[in-house]
Order: C-alpha cells, then structure tokens, then sequence
C-alpha cells in the first residue's frame, strides 16, 4: 500500500478505477481530446473500456454525468489540493455531478 493505494492488488486501468469508486474519492481527469479541458467528478461506474463519472463544477455543484473511454485519458490526479476544495465545497451541496473544468 502506497499512500493508501492498494498497489499490489490493482492489475489494469479497471481495477485502478474500481478503487477509485469504492473510495467515493473526487478524480481529475485529462483526455487527448482537448488539451484545455479536464474533467473532475465521482467514478458512478467501471465499464469494460471506459468509466462513467458524475462530473462537478468549480463551485462543487454536481452537473452532468459522462462516459470516458480508457484510450481516452491521458492522465489522472487525484486527492489534490484542488479536488479536496471541491470535496469541501459540495459536502452539504446534495448529490453531485462532476464537470468539464479548465
């Protein structure tokens, strides 16, 4: 375990996502889509070759939900400063849906 993350036990991008979702941890996402844009919400599920996310906005407001292809992403942060602010904002904001953000 590495800073809480269970390293020995996750083999693929699915089981890293997996984790993700069971710690209900907020998620920054960077795709090869758009290199201005970035996502931040929830892993609602681990699908076959993608995820879907509960995107949140810049005011921790909950807006859309999203599918992710693995091939997609570029990178990931999370439990940063800036997902643990959004974590504040939205803890008494209601269910939450995170968002494009850049």
């Amino acid at each position: 375990i590495a800073n809480g993350i269970p390293l020995s036990s996750l083999n693929s991008f699915g089981d890293f996502f997996k984790w993700i979702k069971k710690s209900e941890k907020l998620i920054s996402i960077f795709t090869n889509q758009n290199g201005d844009t970035y996502y931040v919400g929830k892993v609602i599920d681990v699908l076959k070759d993608a995820i879907e996310v509960k995107l949140i906005d810049e005011n921790g407001k909950w807006f859309k939900q999203d599918v992710i292809g693995f091939a997609q992403i570029d990178s990931i942060s999370f439990d940063t400063y800036y997902e643990r602010e959004l974590t504040e904002k939205q803890s008494g904001a209601g269910d939450v849906t995170n968002s494009k953000k850049r």
